[in-house]
């Protein structure tokens, strides 16, 4: 029952989950429980395709506007669009330039600098074999993140380079 302030008579206050303050982090805590595992198997992944010890961090979850993402990539990227059954509508999976350069130069031997191409161009056949190499490790380690909460399975959708392209997901 409302009694015309903002609160309840059970002390209870509404709360609009599409107002600019929502957290997914402080509703959702599951979410970086699953976020840190990711990020667990995903460094141990990445030391057993490369045999070198990476730094993997777990970075805070955060709600984005479909603008404020795509305009925020550099291109050429490699936006993957992934479903993550029995959880509804899509996923993106992005890889961005600099990791895949860095995962394929520390593959070859090199220091795993960080290289930024002066031009804009395609990925490599090379680069693009290292991005299906990502993915199947990534699909992986998402699932045994989710293993203890639902079991889920990923599949890969559509890929794009350029993110202004990504038609899979809706804009608003």
């Amino acid at each position: 029952i409302n009694t015309g302030s903002s609160t309840f008579l059970d002390g209870a206050m509404p709360y609009d989950l599409t107002s600019q303050d929502y957290t997914v982090n402080s509703l959702l805590p599951v979410l970086d429980t699953i976020h840190e595992r990711f990020a667990h198997r995903l460094r141990i992944g990445l030391f057993e395709m490369l045999r070198r010890e990476l730094i993997v961090t777990v970075g805070s979850i955060e709600k984005r506007s479909y603008t404020d993402l795509t305009t925020s990539l550099s291109v050429p990227c490699s936006v993957n669009v992934i479903g993550m059954a029995p959880l509804s509508g899509p996923a993106l999976l992005i890889l961005d330039q600099e990791l895949i350069f860095m995962i394929v130069d520390t593959f070859f031997g090199g220091t795993g600098r960080l290289y930024k191409s002066a031009s804009v161009r395609d990925f490599t056949t090379t680069e693009n074999r290292f991005i299906q190499r990502l993915l199947q490790l990534s699909f992986g380690c998402l699932e045994g993140a989710w293993q203890p909460f639902a079991k889920v399975a990923c599949t890969h959708l559509n890929a794009e380079t350029k993110p202004q392209f990504i038609t899979a997901l809706n804009p608003t």
